[in-house]
C-alpha cells in the first residue's frame, strides 16, 4: 500500500527491494564512503546513482522530515479543553478516545466532513478543507460565557 502511494507498481517495488538488499550488503553504488562531519545523509543519497532511483527518493523523503512537537501540543491543548471544570469525571480511556476522534476529524476534514453544507444552497459544492477546519475549530472553541458561577445560598432569617 505504501508503494502505491509513492506511485510504484509491482515491478518498481521489486526493484526497490533489490536496491534495499544491495544497500544492506554494501554492494554496487552503496559502497561509497560516508564521512561524518563532511557529508550529510541527504548529500550522500543524492550522490548515489541509481536507475530507477526509488530507494534514493525514499531515503531523501525520510531524511527531509522535520520532527516537531506541534501535534503533541495540540493534543495536550485538546485534553486541557476536555478536562476542564465541566468535564472532570471523564475516565482516562474516554478522554483518550475523545482526543483521538477530535484529532482525526481535524486532520481528515475533507474525507469525513466533506458532505457538510452540501445541499443547503442550490448548486452547492463541497466545502474546502479550510472552511471545514474552521467549522470544527468553532465547534470545539471554549466559550467563557458558559462558565457557571458558584451559587451561594442565602441565610434564612431566624
Amino acid at each position: 500500500m505504501a508503494a502505491q502511494k509513492l506511485g510504484m507498481d509491482l515491478a518498481d517495488t521489486r526493484i526497490l527491494c533489490s536496491h534495499m538488499l544491495q544497500y544492506k550488503g554494501g554492494e554496487g553504488p552503496f559502497k561509497q564512503e560516508y564521512t561524518e562531519g563532511i557529508n550529510n545523509p541527504i548529500q550522500w543519497w543524492t550522490s548515489i546513482e541509481l536507475n530507477p532511483p526509488h530507494l534514493q527518493k525514499l531515503a531523501i523523503n525520510l531524511f527531509s522530515i522535520c520532527p516537531n512537537s506541534a501535534s503533541c501540543e495540540r493534543g495536550f491543548s485538546t485534553c486541557g479543553w476536555l478536562s476542564n471544570k465541566r468535564r472532570l469525571k471523564l475516565g482516562v480511556e474516554r478522554l483518550e478516545s475523545m482526543v483521538k476522534l477530535i484529532s482525526y476529524y481535524r486532520s481528515n476534514p475533507s474525507h469525513e466532513l466533506g458532505f457538510y453544507g452540501k445541499g443547503i444552497k442550490n448548486n452547492s459544492q463541497k466545502l474546502s478543507d479550510k472552511e471545514l477546519n474552521n467549522i470544527v475549530n468553532d465547534a470545539l472553541a471554549e466559550q467563557d460565557d458558559e462558565e457557571e458561577e458558584e451559587i451561594i445560598p442565602e441565610e434564612q432569617p431566624v
